[in-house]
């Protein structure tokens, strides 16, 4: 089947998927990746630093040409589960800090990762 056939049977399965009113599936095709197909949610939410409602885009989720209606589906699944995770990681604050931002540098955390607490 060719990349359009392909791109079109994901787009008939992955229309079905629907979440919340604010977000919205995309399925697209990432010419930066050799034409490879992905989805991605595109939701609306307050930005974590201002407040300001504003679009956000969940990560690329990469599809092969070969799943099954199943994968696509729970694909998109998990790509919803994932960017809730990550909203709640931005919201999350402890003493008025973001402590589970997902932007933090990995640099910062390896700076600070043999900072454990334990109990003895």
């Amino acid at each position: 089947m060719s990349v359009q056939g392909n791109l079109a049977r994901m787009h008939a399965v992955l229309g079905r998927v629907s979440y919340k009113d604010n977000w919205q599936l995309i399925v697209g095709i990432d010419e930066k990746r050799s034409d490879a197909p992905f989805l991605r949610w595109e939701f609306i939410a307050p930005c974590a630093k201002t407040g300001k409602l504003s679009k956000q885009l969940g990560r690329k989720w990469y599809l092969s040409e070969y799943m099954t209606e199943s994968e696509l589906v729970l694909t998109a699944f998990k790509a919803a589960i994932t960017a809730e995770e990550h909203e709640s990681r931005e919201q999350f604050r402890y003493a008025g800090y973001r402590v589970f931002n997902p932007h933090i540098s990995i640099a910062a955390l390896i700076s600070v990762c043999h900072l454990e607490d334990v109990r003895e």
